[in-house]
């Protein structure tokens, strides 16, 4: 609503590109730490007793 009202078209804006990457690697940090939780889990289970489980 700024843009607008500053007679600026609403698609100009900029982001600078060191935001981004660090949003991505932030991304890919918090990604990694979310999927070892379950892959340790997951290699610490007896596969035996998860399979007669079932």
């Amino acid at each position: 609503m700024q843009h607008a009202m500053f007679g600026q078209r609403l698609w100009d804006f900029s982001l600078p590109a060191g935001i981004i990457g660090l949003s991505l690697i932030g991304i890919a940090i918090a990604a990694v730490l979310a999927a070892m939780w379950p892959a340790r889990r997951a290699a610490r289970t007896n596969m035996l007793a998860a399979i007669a489980s079932e």
